[in-house]
């Protein structure tokens, strides 16, 4: 069931990390995890390697103080990073693939 699963949506679900299980959704295409407490457990390099189709990602309001690495990601277009406490945003770190970067609220 989960190997087929295209859109997942846990806003303020409350957890602190991201189930391993989410690496078996090999079709997801949408992810919003935003509102939940994950802060720098953010798994990017886990999200780009085991997530390669996805297309939209939601991370507001998370605690990110660093973006993650998220440039092997080659389908993302749409990047939601709104309200986090992030510094620096390195273009580097996203796929060439980004068409939308959302990312207000931030310091």
């Amino acid at each position: 069931v989960l190997s087929n699963l295209q859109v997942l949506k846990v806003f303020n679900a409350g957890l602190k990390e991201l189930p391993t299980s989410l690496w078996n959704c090999r079709q997801l295409r949408q992810l919003d995890v935003g509102g939940n407490p994950l802060g720098e457990s953010f798994p990017g390099a886990a999200v780009a390697a085991h997530l390669q189709q996805l297309e939209i990602l939601f991370a507001s309001k998370i605690g990110m103080k660093d973006l993650p690495n998220l440039s092997e990601c080659q389908k993302l277009r749409m990047v939601g990073i709104k309200d986090n406490q992030l510094t620096v945003l390195d273009g580097k770190l996203l796929p060439e693939t980004t068409e939308w970067l959302i990312a207000a609220g931030n310091q």
